[in-house]
C-alpha cells in the first residue's frame, strides 16, 4: 500500500509540473521539478521532466544551468529514454559556453553509443564546428567530409561547405581551399557568408602574391560590398586593400 501511495505522490507531482508549465512564471515549474529530481530520482516521470527542464533552460539561453542540470539528470541516470537528446543539449551548451573540448567529448560519446539517432546529423556538424574552433583542422574536416558524404540534403550544407574551406585554409593547403571556397561562391552566391568567402579568397591570393595582388584587392572589395560582413572583417579587408 505504501509503495502504491509513493507511485500516486510521484505521480502527482509530475502533473504539478505539467500544469505549472502553463502558468507564467516558468520558474515555479522548475522549482517543483527540481523537488522531483531530490525526491524522485527513479521516478517513472524522472525521464520527460528533466528533458522538459533543460529545453526550458536552454530556451532561456541559460547555458551555465543546462550544463549543470544535465550533468546531473545523466549522472543520475545514464540510461534516459532521452539521453541522446540530453546529451546533444548539455553539449551544444559547452559549445555556447566555449568549452570546446567538453563538447566534442560529448558529442563523440553520443554519436558512439546512440549512431542511428536523429541527433547524429546535428551531432556531426557540431563536432565539426568545436573542432574548428579549437584549431584541430584535420579532425574537423573528417566530420565535415562525414556530413556532407552521409547527409547530402543536410540543413547544414552550405555552413560546412564554406567551414571544410577553412579547414584546409587553416592547414596552408590554399590551393585546396581556394578550390573549396570557389566552388562555394558558384554553389551559394546569396549566402550571408559569401563576403566572408570572398575576404578568404583574397587572402589566398594575396599569399600567392605577384600578378594575383591586383586579384586580391579585388576581392578584397567584392567582400567589403556584402551588407552581411561584421565591422571587423570589413576593417580588415580595408586594412589589406591598402597594404
Amino acid at each position: 500500500h505504501g509503495e502504491t501511495e509513493g507511485d500516486a505522490a510521484d505521480e502527482n507531482l509530475y502533473y504539478a509540473f505539467r500544469c505549472s508549465l502553463y502558468v507564467p512564471p516558468v520558474d515555479r515549474a522548475l522549482e517543483i521539478g527540481n523537488d522531483y529530481m531530490a525526491k524522485y530520482p527513479s521516478g517513472q516521470y524522472f525521464d520527460p521532466l528533466t528533458l522538459a527542464m533543460g529545453q526550458i533552460y536552454a530556451s532561456r539561453q541559460d547555458w551555465p544551468e543546462v550544463i549543470r542540470h544535465f550533468s546531473e539528470t545523466l549522472r543520475i541516470n545514464p540510461d534516459h529514454q532521452d539521453a541522446a537528446e540530453c546529451i546533444f543539449l548539455l553539449s551544444y551548451a559547452y559549445f555556447m559556453q566555449e568549452q570546446f573540448d567538453d563538447c566534442a567529448k560529448w558529442l563523440r560519446h553520443m554519436m558512439s553509443k546512440y549512431p542511428d539517432n536523429p541527433r547524429t546529423e546535428d551531432g556531426t556538424y557540431w563536432l565539426g564546428m568545436a573542432l574548428t574552433f579549437s584549431k584541430k583542422y584535420d579532425e574537423a574536416a573528417l566530420e565535415f567530409d562525414t556530413l556532407l558524404e552521409k547527409y547530402p540534403d543536410t540543413i547544414y550544407r552550405e555552413d560546412s561547405s564554406y567551414r571544410r574551406g577553412v579547414c584546409d585554409y587553416g592547414v596552408s593547403d590554399y590551393a585546396n581551399a581556394e578550390v573549396r571556397f570557389n566552388k562555394f561562391v558558384a554553389e551559394f552566391p546569396e549566402s550571408k557568408l559569401i563576403g566572408e568567402t570572398y575576404m578568404m579568397l583574397a587572402d589566398i591570393a594575396a599569399y600567392f602574391g605577384g600578378d594575383r595582388l591586383r586579384e586580391a584587392c579585388q576581392l578584397f572589395q567584392r567582400a567589403m560590398d556584402d551588407q552581411n560582413l561584421n565591422v571587423e572583417l570589413y576593417n580588415y579587408c580595408a586594412f589589406r586593400c591598402g597594404e
